[in-house]
């Protein structure tokens, strides 16, 4: 879990610097490591991807990643932590 969201946290910094390519890097280990981990990880990991792929110009890709993150809303039980998700994929 840690690791996810280490990565998760690499993978945001990176896209904030612009660096796309280096961001969905880390956006891919943030998803690796939250495959086991509760749908709250594994969405914000999707988020990552979604923002790695708008910062590298790919905005197709970002909408589907984002996809990916809102299809696992359902399984998010805290509606806090659901939210925290939607504001963040909001600002893509």
């Amino acid at each position: 879990r840690n690791r996810s969201v280490g990565y998760w946290q690499l993978a945001r910094v990176l896209a904030v610097l612009g660096r796309g390519a280096e961001a969905d890097e880390a956006a891919e280990r943030s998803l690796r490591h939250a495959d086991d981990q509760p749908a709250f990880y594994r969405a914000y990991a999707w988020e990552a991807k979604a923002r790695a792929a708008a910062v590298a110009g790919d905005p197709q890709e970002a909408r589907r990643c984002a996809e990916r993150a809102r299809a696992l809303f359902p399984e998010i039980d805290d509606p806090a932590e659901r939210d925290a998700i939607a504001a963040d994929l909001a600002t893509l």
